[in-house]
């Protein structure tokens, strides 16, 4: 599913249930030079559960993406 939003974030998050990639904006750096962060839910307090609570807050403001070009449906 892909949802599109007009939050300006200064990261990237892949979520894969307890897992996630997330790579943080770093001034000055190319997008390649970004470090990959892989991150496993341990517990209910952390980085992990930061990124996620970040993540569902954006989720619930997000357009949903229609396979036509261009084209976007409004969840909300």
């Amino acid at each position: 599913m892909i949802g599109l939003h007009t939050t300006h974030l200064y990261n990237a998050v892949f979520r894969f249930d307890d897992q996630m990639i997330v790579t943080p904006y770093l001034v000055r750096a190319r997008g390649y030079q970004h470090p990959a962060l892989h991150l496993r839910r341990l517990s209910q307090h952390g980085i992990f559960e930061s990124y996620a609570d970040q993540t569902e807050q954006v989720w619930e403001t997000v357009t949903l993406y229609s396979q036509g070009v261009g084209s976007v449906e409004r969840t909300a």
